[in-house]
């Protein structure tokens, strides 16, 4: 038996196309920077609620796309290495196309 609430999923894609554009004082570049996600390649740890979100929540037939636009940038060093990882913080605006909710 499953239980409705409380719940915590988690959605992964691979389907992310994009990037991030910085000057050269390691500004974001808005004009040149942003991430879109594919909605209909979204999975989770349940076949079900995935069908549910991408065919009631996001309606990703008629909205296939989620965007990010980066804002600011924090914790990225002035010096960027050549190899290696580094983790920072990507502030900006998520556009999530969601389905007008008619009232019954």
């Amino acid at each position: 038996m499953q239980l409705p609430l409380p719940s915590d999923a988690i959605g992964k894609t691979g389907e992310v196309t994009g990037g991030l554009a910085l000057s050269d004082d390691g500004r974001i570049v808005v004009a040149e920077s942003k991430f879109v996600v594919n909605t209909a390649s979204l999975t989770s740890d349940s076949d079900r609620r995935d069908g549910y979100v991408k065919r009631r929540v996001l309606e990703a037939e008629q909205f296939p796309t989620v965007e990010f636009l980066p804002t600011q940038v924090r914790g990225l060093p002035k010096q960027l290495p050549c190899s290696g990882t580094h983790t920072f913080d990507i502030k900006g605006n998520l556009t999530v196309r969601l389905p007008t909710m008619s009232k019954v």
